[in-house]
């Protein structure tokens, strides 16, 4: 048994698998090292060349052994799987290593310093704080939508509308959402409301939402399930507010004209208006709400 040459060794959190072969190939060493042993054995060993794969933390890794005198070599781990000769497993994933590091038509990954990686690092931390940023943007202005500031902020006539399937508690509760909402953005808005006593029906969406448009509606909320706003031919200074879903991938045919402003969700409304104290339109002179 001669010297090691060559190791494969599988990175980990906690438990590092090491698997060594002298110059003729025959396994050397195979053993199982925690964390804190690692820089300690290596630190033991003659110099040799190390494979790893390029994974979370293989660069400091990197690192550390070749300053301890090892020649450490990165590859990535989709080439290394195919010397992979049995069950995946910590022994097994060191010795596909240790053999494909050998391999003259293998590809390496440069080991990249610290200044690199704090390079990249700031590069990703910006991503995700535009990615975090565009998420809360989105959030709050489906939020702000389902309080009607978005309709009341919009419009040009200073008249919105509200088409609901039912009058009943929960299709109730968006309206008086939208209505707060916008009255508290724009005090002196004017807002429609109008059920069409069906889920079901579009022509009765179109005619209860074209009903509100000739009252000089230019903004009109939708919770009405298939009888919603997307039925009616719109002028084109009337705007649509979908709901539960994008409205803007389903639009089709007579809608061409119509633009939406936006789609809340379901959750939403019910998150903002529960505690809505509800009576039907037909019996109730103004709108309370416990919630807003």
């Amino acid at each position: 048994m001669g010297e090691v040459s060559t190791i494969g060794l599988d990175i980990a959190k906690s438990v590092f698998q090491v698997h060594g072969v002298d110059a003729d190939g025959t396994v050397v060493i195979r053993k199982r090292l925690g964390r804190a042993k690692v820089l300690a054995f290596f630190a033991r060993l003659p110099s040799c060349l190390v494979g790893i794969e390029a994974c979370p933390s293989a660069h400091y890794w990197s690192r550390k052994l070749q300053g301890l005198g090892h020649a450490v070599k990165l590859m990535p781990p989709s080439y290394v799987k195919a010397y992979l000769k049995r069950g995946k497993n910590d022994a097994n994933d060191a010795a596909a290593i240790c053999e494909a590091v050998t391999r003259p038509s293998m590809r390496f990954v440069p080991t990249k310093s610290e200044q690199q990686q704090s390079a990249l690092m700031l590069h990703r931390s910006r991503q995700l704080l535009v990615r975090q940023r565009t998420m809360l943007s989105n959030a709050i202005r489906g939020h702000l939508a389902e309080l009607g500031v978005i309709a009341a902020k919009v419009s040009k006539t200073g008249t919105i509308g509200f088409v609901g399937g039912k009058d009943i508690p929960i299709i109730h509760r968006f309206f008086v959402g939208y209505y707060y909402g916008s009255k508290m953005a724009k005090p002196e808005v004017k807002v429609l409301e109008s059920y069409s006593g069906t889920f079901t029906d579009p022509a009765a969406g179109k005619e209860y939402t074209l009903a509100l448009v000739n009252q000089g509606s230019d903004i009109n909320f939708a919770v009405a399930g298939a009888t919603t706003t997307r039925s009616a031919r719109w002028p084109r200074w009337v705007w649509g507010m979908g709901s539960a879903s994008d409205h803007r991938l389903v639009r089709t045919g007579s809608e061409a004209n119509a633009e939406k402003v936006t789609s809340p969700t379901n959750r939403v409304a019910s998150a903002v208006s529960t505690g809505t104290t509800w009576t039907p339109a037909s019996t109730r002179r103004r709108h309370t709400s416990t919630a807003l």
